[in-house]
């Protein structure tokens, strides 16, 4: 899945584990080991970087909807959907929105409905992922915060957060 590093770690591990009585594991083991070895660690570098913000333990992309609005989401990888607050939703310009239709949403609050609404794009650096939902639910904002950065995004991509550098890393999934 593209965690070489990880991967080769747990290879190390159960080869100095292996008790070498069954010869097809062993034998196995180290094929497997040697195939890490010849894949490079620049091809599991990620293709993307993008700029965070933080704030507090949370971490903010700027986003771009339909090449107008420009965004501050919460990456949020327990929200199901890429979401905004209503005051948000109400302040952008709402070209190439399509209404969908309202849908109830389990929230840390409870449960609320929303409005669905289909996208023409949203872009985060230099990715652009095209004809995407989003809800616009009530909740009060913080401060320059619009939304939640939901997983409709997030799983068409392995990523990762580094923290020192305040950047996340994105590359598509295969």
């Amino acid at each position: 899945i593209g965690e070489i590093r990880h991967s080769r770690e747990l290879l190390l591990e159960l080869r100095e584990n292996d008790d070498k009585m069954d010869a097809e594991w062993t034998a196995a083991l180290n094929l497997q080991l040697a195939n890490s070895a010849q894949q490079p660690f620049a091809k599991d570098r990620p293709q993307h970087e993008i700029p965070l913000t933080r704030r507090g333990n949370h971490y903010l992309v700027s986003a771009a909807i339909n090449d107008v609005s420009q965004l501050a989401l919460v990456i949020d990888t327990g929200a199901s959907i890429t979401t905004l607050s209503i005051e948000s939703f109400s302040q952008i310009e709402n070209t190439g929105f399509r209404y969908l239709g309202t849908q109830l949403f389990n929230t840390p609050n409870g449960m609320t409905q929303g409005e669905i609404y289909r996208v023409d794009s949203i872009q985060l650096g230099e990715i652009k992922i095209h004809d995407l939902e989003i809800a616009v639910l009530d909740f009060e904002p913080s401060d320059g915060l619009d939304g939640l950065l939901g997983m409709n995004v997030l799983r068409n991509y392995r990523f990762e957060i580094d923290q020192d550098k305040e950047l996340l890393y994105m590359s598509p999934r295969l």
